[in-house]
């Protein structure tokens, strides 16, 4: 006679959530090594930067010791013991406080960037925020459901944690959605018609766009894995990846700024002079690309937004003055 629900095997329960806190560990040692390149080129950087810089690493190192003592746990201390495997443990609420504290940085982060290229549009910025602050409030709530709900099995069958975890993660593949496209948006719109700097706005967007898609996916996936896998504990596994593609979309982001800023190359442009003839007498005209092109107005980006009207307003007085001197 079998038994009406087979019991899952210990690889079932802990195999893809060890898989994916193995790689939320590599995926911290690329976040020292970024954080630690970040610190060698911060001269010029704001003290809100840092403090921020300063403040993901910290709750990222808390956040993978945690990671790492609920994988020793579970296959360590309770090796091969089902009944203690099926509890949930103290450091699993702790990384998911941890995964919404590193959440909330980086996205206001991006939020500042959306506040100072939308040229400060309230409307714009505070419905994104108003979205992000839900989402943190749901990420609260399933972590709190951690404490109060003893068990693995009542935590995924509980109808307000299928709830907060389906919600809050579907806004959270909402917001990076919404930041992603906004950010390529007002990127594509302060293009500025030099070939060097354009290319640079193009390396910006794909770089926004791939780290939103890539939160996104993972996010999609922990829903998935949380809704599928009944037996599996990978959808925990997946959270803790994804603080790690967060902090290390925001470094991405800082250390890619001396990079784009070298592919600008304005001390060649500034050489460049413009050659126009008018009844046959030629006139050169010298191009000068003013220096505000590496200048940083969100601490991210090696750009401004209104270079584009300067540079307009700089191409109309040099055509006034090479007529000027060619009707002298």
């Amino acid at each position: 006679m079998s038994t009406a629900t087979a019991l899952p095997s210990i690889s079932d329960v802990l195999g893809g959530l060890l898989v994916t806190i193995f790689v939320a560990g590599v995926l911290y040692g690329v976040n020292v090594a970024q954080t630690y390149m970040y610190w060698l080129t911060s001269d010029g950087d704001t003290m809100y930067i840092k403090c921020l810089v300063a403040s993901v690493f910290i709750v990222e190192t808390f956040h993978t010791v945690m990671c790492f003592h609920m994988a020793y746990y579970y296959s360590i201390l309770k090796a091969g013991d089902l009944a203690s495997i099926a509890q949930i443990v103290w450091s699993a609420g702790l990384t998911v406080f941890g995964e919404i504290t590193i959440v909330c940085l980086v996205q206001s982060f991006y939020l500042r960037r959306i506040w100072i290229l939308s040229k400060r549009n309230v409307w714009l910025t505070g419905f994104t925020f108003v979205v992000l602050f839900v989402r943190v409030g749901f990420g609260i709530a399933s972590g709190i459901f951690t404490y109060t709900l003893p068990l693995w099995q009542s935590f995924r069958e509980h109808e307000a944690v299928q709830i907060t975890v389906t919600v809050g993660l579907g806004l959270s593949v909402a917001i990076d959605m919404l930041i992603a496209f906004t950010l390529m948006y007002f990127l594509q719109k302060g293009k500025t018609g030099f070939k060097e700097t354009d290319n640079v706005i193009h390396k910006m967007i794909a770089f926004s766009v791939n780290t939103g898609l890539l939160t996104g996916i993972v996010s999609l996936a922990i829903v998935l894995t949380f809704a599928l896998n009944k037996k599996g504990l990978t959808f925990a596994g997946l959270v803790q990846m994804s603080s790690k593609l967060y902090a290390n979309s925001l470094m991405g982001t800082l250390n890619a700024r001396q990079i784009l800023r070298k592919g600008m190359s304005v001390p060649e442009l500034s050489d460049r002079f413009q050659t126009s003839r008018n009844n046959g007498v030629t006139v050169q005209t010298h191009i000068e690309i003013f220096p505000e092109a590496t200048k940083t107005t969100d601490d991210s980006y090696p750009m401004t937004s209104n270079i584009s009207s300067e540079r307009s307003k700089k191409f109309a007085e040099l055509s006034s003055q090479g007529s000027d001197k060619l009707s002298t």
